[in-house]
């Protein structure tokens, strides 16, 4: 990630007390597909989870008009 983007992480633990929480990971990324793609491995094999706790969505390229 280049040092000129922004990034914001959250981190939330959940509760066993509180019925509305889960206790599991998800994760959620989107963004240029190139960053993206990269990050499925790392939601897969570093963090452990499987497709159905993780959502990623490529929005566009780097270097293609969206047109």
């Amino acid at each position: 990630m280049p040092d000129t983007v922004a990034v914001r992480v959250y981190l939330e633990d959940g509760h066993k007390d509180h019925p509305a929480l889960p206790l599991d990971s998800r994760a959620w990324a989107a963004g240029e597909r190139t960053l993206v793609k990269a990050l499925r491995p790392v939601f897969r094999e570093h963090l452990g989870l499987d497709r159905s706790c993780s959502f990623t969505q490529s929005y566009w390229i780097a270097g293609r008009s969206a047109g």
